[in-house]
């Protein structure tokens, strides 16, 4: 009995020292601040240590050793940009190769062609040995030919036809020159003359015009051509025609409106009719008709073949009769404005 109740004692003992223990725990715990939680804090897993969960190690990656790794891909790199160069280099050489030969055997080729063309040129087989002169009738061949300054013997091929042809025409009769190489040994000078269509006259003789208002010749010869009046080119600057060569401007467009009127009476018979021609005022071109005693105003010269076609029907409708003529309305509508007429001189 007495073991029982001392193994009872010493178990009471015990219980009654962990109480004691856990009391004075509690009080220490209660002398604590205690904290409080909020509904919206937030447990932080990583910082807690809870009972029964074991965070997760954290998965550390192995430092890689980058400034070697970067150090060969760099190696790697330039040695794959360095093959391709070569490779590159390698196919481009016989390419090079090919061009650089073909360059020299055109360039080689050219040089002696050019060599054999000098050579070629340079003989005497080209020398001029005869000068043809076409399209002349006024102007003599024999002065076509000194002009040009072609020499025989000549090699053909150093004649500048550019100056030639400008030689050719200090003639005045000379409007175009075109020089032909007929090889080996031929020169063909093709000539196209000025022909006079208006006559001036001055007190030394007539000046042939052109219908381009150039300055022919001085003759005394007078030709059946229409004289010009009312020109206003000074006297001196015509008979030095060699220098003038031409009219001026003034008088040369209006000599361009008369020759429409003029081709238009070549062509309907009529030009045999005007002995002169009054262009001092465009607008009222005046045609002087000395065979059949009138004179025909045809105003400024516009619908030229249809004035002179009316002409021609007064012409023969009043025969003999002098007066004068007035075609100078407007012929541009059917009913021209006035009529086409003739007034006979009382």
């Amino acid at each position: 009995m007495s073991k029982k109740t001392n193994e009872k004692t010493v178990d009471l003992l015990y219980l009654n020292n962990n109480d004691n223990i856990k009391k004075q725990k509690r009080k220490k715990n209660n002398n604590l601040p205690k904290k409080t939680v909020k509904k919206d804090d937030v447990i932080n897993l990583d910082n807690e240590i809870i009972i029964g969960l074991t965070p997760k190690p954290e998965k550390k990656e192995p430092k890689k050793n980058n400034k070697k790794q970067s150090q060969i891909k760099k190696q790697k790199n330039t040695s794959n940009t360095q093959k391709k160069q070569n490779n590159k280099q390698n196919v481009k050489q016989p390419k090079q190769n090919k061009i650089k030969l073909k360059i020299l055997k055109w360039t080689s080729l050219a040089i002696i062609l050019v060599g054999i063309v000098i050579l070629f040129l340079l003989s005497p087989l080209f020398n001029v040995k005869q000068i043809i002169v076409e399209g002349t009738e006024k102007v003599v061949n024999e002065e076509v030919i000194s002009l040009s300054q072609i020499k025989i013997n000549e090699n053909t091929f150093k004649i500048r036809t550019s100056e030639t042809i400008q030689r050719i025409q200090e003639n005045t009769y000379v409007e175009t020159a075109t020089i032909i190489r007929e090889l080996p040994s031929t020169i063909k000078i093709v000539i196209t003359e000025r022909k006079p269509q208006y006559i001036i006259q001055i007190a030394n003789g007539n000046v042939y015009i052109d219908s381009n208002g150039y300055i022919l010749e001085i003759s005394t010869e007078a030709l059946q051509l229409p004289i010009l009046n009312g020109y206003v080119t000074p006297i001196d600057s015509i008979i030095d025609f060699n220098n003038t060569k031409k009219l001026l401007d003034e008088d040369c467009e209006k000599i361009h409106t008369i020759s429409k009127i003029l081709e238009a009476a070549r062509n309907n018979n009529v030009l045999t009719y005007i002995t002169a021609i009054d262009m001092s005022d465009i607008n009222d071109i005046k045609l002087n008709l000395d065979t059949e005693r009138k004179i025909a105003h045809l105003g400024d010269g516009s619908n030229a073949n249809m004035r002179i076609l009316y002409l021609k029907r007064i012409i023969e409708g009043e025969t003999g009769k002098e007066g004068e003529i007035f075609i100078d309305g407007d012929l541009s509508t059917k009913e021209p404005k006035p009529k086409p007429y003739f007034r006979e001189k009382v």
